[in-house]
């Protein structure tokens, strides 16, 4: 988040890749997944599907205003944030070829926003960002009036299908713990909750459900 850690990311990730070209997406377009991304802009080919680009454009100013009252620190980190257009945009699926490992980028959504993005690596390594938690239900961003994207029913319906599908090793950042067949026990876990969850939704205050 901001233009600091963006640097420092792209510092590892030439550290990583040497002479090698640099490709860079994100998985939403939430500040704390993407408002660093100015430090890539001529470093790396930035790729978003259609839809990120334009929730960044709609509504990444107001994004930035409300992130920088969540607290001082917060603010300092994305002081002279810059929201940067992607270099390439798809719709639907996307393949990059790296050279000797293939990167399938996905949309997906409405869900966690309206337009989310899976990334998977060579068909095993998945990450999702926010659309899977470990041990907390999702977060969903109701945040009028700069955000009502956010679709829970698709979420956990039929968006839902195209995660469950038996990828062998997700991300530990916020992907779930596979199952003895291979996929998610995430929801198959938490299922009984869903329907009583759904039914206090009215009583929850904006952002909290």
């Amino acid at each position: 988040m901001g233009p600091r850690n963006g640097a420092h990311v792209l510092e590892q990730a030439r550290r990583l890749a040497g002479d090698r070209r640099l490709y860079l997406t994100i998985t939403h377009f939430h500040p704390e997944h993407g408002f660093g991304a100015q430090a890539f802009k001529g470093a790396a080919t930035i790729v978003y599907n259609r839809g990120q680009r334009a929730d960044l454009r709609r509504k990444g100013a107001g994004y930035l205003g409300m992130f920088k009252g969540q607290s001082p620190a917060v603010a300092a980190e994305l002081e002279d944030v810059e929201l940067v257009d992607p270099d390439l945009v798809y719709e639907g699926e996307a393949e990059i070829d790296l050279g000797g490992r293939t990167v399938l980028l996905r949309e997906v959504g409405p869900a966690h926003t309206g337009s989310d993005q899976i990334v998977l690596i060579d068909g095993r390594v998945l990450f999702a960002g926010d659309l899977l938690e470990t041990r907390i239900f999702p977060i969903a961003p109701y945040f009028p009036p700069h955000d009502t994207d956010v679709d829970g029913e698709g979420w956990i319906g039929g968006e839902f299908d195209k995660l469950s599908k038996p990828y062998t090793d997700p991300s530990p950042a916020s992907s779930p713990t596979p199952s003895s067949t291979g996929g998610s026990t995430h929801w198959a876990d938490r299922g009984p909750l869903v329907p009583w969850v759904s039914g206090r939704a009215p009583e929850t205050p904006s952002g909290y459900l």
